[in-house]
């Protein structure tokens, strides 16, 4: 088997099952379409008009594109650069929800996010919110699992740049680590 590469987080393998192409073909064609030379949203169009029906499916292949071509910066995005942290918690999704908007439970394991103003709240589902220390947004995401468990992933966007991924990262993979900590504490 050949070396798997992979682009926007999809693989080869992944990208083909679902279009019926692999990379190499996928960029084949859009070198041929003169891609390189069309925004984000013109390819995503164009793909979308000419080879794949999936919505998403049209930005995975045109993200991935980007990034093989040198269009765009792994973790890239139009508004910025995000990176996404998730951990399944062995508490229920409303425990885990309640640790994030409650602003006393949320300090006991995410110091300093007085400041936080969230935009979007939906009941055990999802969060948004500002993350005032670097301006960048996070989306809160709490997702049932079998035996009264919950994975909870922490998207953060608009990031200001490749060098903030990973400290970015390594902060919400901790702080998600106190969270699990204080909400399974004895």
């Amino acid at each position: 088997m050949s070396e798997e590469t992979s682009y926007g987080n999809i693989s080869s393998d992944a990208v083909e099952k679902a279009t019926g192409r692999n990379w190499e073909s996928w960029f084949q064609i859009l070198d041929d379409a003169r891609a390189s030379k069309l925004s984000h949203a013109e390819i995503a169009r164009w793909l979308g008009e000419t080879h794949i029906e999936s919505g998403w499916w049209c930005q995975a292949v045109t993200v991935g594109y980007e990034q093989a071509r040198g269009l765009r910066e792994k973790h890239q995005q139009s508004g910025g650069f995000s990176v996404s942290v998730s951990k399944t918690i062995p508490v229920p999704v409303p425990q885990a929800y309640a640790a994030w908007v409650d602003d006393a439970a949320r300090s006991d394991w995410l110091p300093d996010s007085t400041e936080i103003e969230f935009t979007t709240a939906n009941l055990n589902k999802n969060l948004r919110c500002t993350w005032p220390p670097d301006d960048s947004r996070l989306v809160v995401s709490f997702n049932p699992r079998a035996n009264d468990r919950c994975q909870v992933v922490v998207q953060c966007e608009r990031l200001p740049g490749a060098e903030s991924v990973e400290p970015t990262r390594s902060f919400w993979k901790d702080a998600l680590a106190r969270l699990e900590s204080r909400l399974t504490a004895g």
